[in-house]
């Protein structure tokens, strides 16, 4: 992964994280897929999409800036199983819910040469917008961006 920006190491770095979980199917940037009405070519789920959202930034010395980001990750499990306790899809139900720690744990800490560990800060419920099992995960870093040396003061 050479000459990368900040975003591109962060997608790449989390991806390949992602993609040790057999359970997730499909991972990509969050554009707004499951707002969408449905389409010819569903999206496998268990999914995991990933969005930074702003990103504060200060300038240091030498054209280098930091930033304090949030990297988003929306897990979309699917349908709901029914957890009772005679429930004959309780087992199931428990595997969709331990996907959450499972993907929170396997981004956790995670760094790039661009920023540092990435750090748990939310766990949000948007099961009752997407009428199915789904999670989002917010981390926050603090990044790192070399400036091309542009003006001569």
């Amino acid at each position: 992964m050479t000459n990368l920006n900040v975003r591109e190491e962060l997608f790449c770095k989390v991806k390949a994280q992602i993609e040790t979980i057999p359970d997730i199917r499909f991972f990509d940037w969050q554009k707004g897929q499951f707002e969408r009405p449905k389409s010819k070519n569903p999206i496998p789920l268990p999914a995991c999409l990933m969005e930074i959202s702003a990103i504060a930034y200060a300038d240091l010395m030498q054209q280098l800036q930091e930033g304090r980001a949030v990297v988003s990750l929306y897990l979309y499990v699917g349908g709901c199983a029914d957890n009772f306790d005679e429930s004959a899809e309780l087992a199931r139900g428990l595997t969709d819910l331990k996907i959450i720690d499972t993907v929170a744990e396997a981004v956790q800490w995670l760094a790039g040469t661009q920023f540092k560990p990435l750090s748990q800060k939310l766990e949000q419920s948007l099961s009752q917008t997407h009428k199915m099992l789904a999670y989002r995960l917010d981390f926050e870093t603090r990044i790192y961006k070399q400036l091309e040396r542009r003006f001569v003061f």
